[in-house]
């Protein structure tokens, strides 16, 4: 299982805004922006901040301020741009359950929030959850009916639920946008 990690978000917060790490903290932390779809603790996120600045996808400069203490204001290179937008526009998403409650999720709050339209990755995110559901059916059917067969067709009924959220979404994010 891959690790989850909100490199790419952090870099769609930036894309948004220039902002010091308390600033982008603030988005995990309300729960009417990442705060129900990521848990991340101010450590993770200096210390993703440095990796990002290592790999150049980020730079930053120190600023002082009369109210606060001296603090590094990050912005997004043209690397890091790149990266966001491929991860944006990746078409072929995870069709796994965790990552569909995280990096789905969180590719649809940056679209919104860089005005960008949705439908592209809402149609990437079906696509790969039909053909994982196709895998699971096939595997599934080749066997006999037992303990391995139900845990297949859960995960089978798991997709069909996701296919039907999915669509749910669609219907709000094109409310949103219209």
């Amino acid at each position: 299982m891959s690790k989850l990690s909100p490199d790419a978000v952090i870099l769609g917060l930036l894309e948004a805004q220039s902002c010091h790490g308390y600033q982008l903290l603030d988005h995990f932390r309300d729960t009417a922006r990442l705060g129900t779809i990521w848990n991340l603790s101010t450590s993770q996120l200096y210390t993703i901040l440095k990796r990002l600045e290592r790999a150049e996808a980020i730079d930053g400069r120190e600023e002082a301020s009369e109210d606060a203490p001296i603090r590094t204001v990050y912005w997004l290179t043209d690397a890091g741009r790149e990266r966001l937008h491929g991860w944006l526009n990746d078409p072929a998403p995870s069709a796994s359950t965790r990552a569909i409650r995280t990096e789905f999720l969180s590719r649809l709050y940056l679209c919104r929030l860089l005005n960008l339209p949705t439908q592209h990755i809402i149609q990437a995110q079906r696509d790969a959850c039909l053909a994982h559901r196709d895998d699971l059916v096939a595997e599934r059917d080749a066997l006999k009916q037992g303990a391995g067969y139900l845990s297949l067709d859960l995960r089978v009924r798991e997709m069909d639920e996701i296919m039907v959220w999915l669509g749910e979404a669609e219907s709000i994010f094109a409310r949103v946008s219209a």
